[in-house]
């Protein structure tokens, strides 16, 4: 599995998180489950330049 596909996965079962500790009025659990959410999106969409196999000689 591509490290992508996985960090996309984690931050939808974050915000699947999110979503049912705001319907139990947890909102302490909720905003931090939401926060990681977006910053697993944000890795999963950000350019990963120590990945590239090819070497800049």
């Amino acid at each position: 599995m591509n490290r992508k596909v996985l960090r996309i996965i984690l931050a939808v079962i974050w915000f699947v998180v999110a979503i049912l500790s705001y319907t139990r009025n947890e909102m302490s659990f909720t905003i931090i489950s939401a926060i990681l959410g977006v910053l697993f999106l944000v890795f999963a969409f950000k350019t990963d330049e120590t990945s590239n196999n090819r070497r800049n000689y």
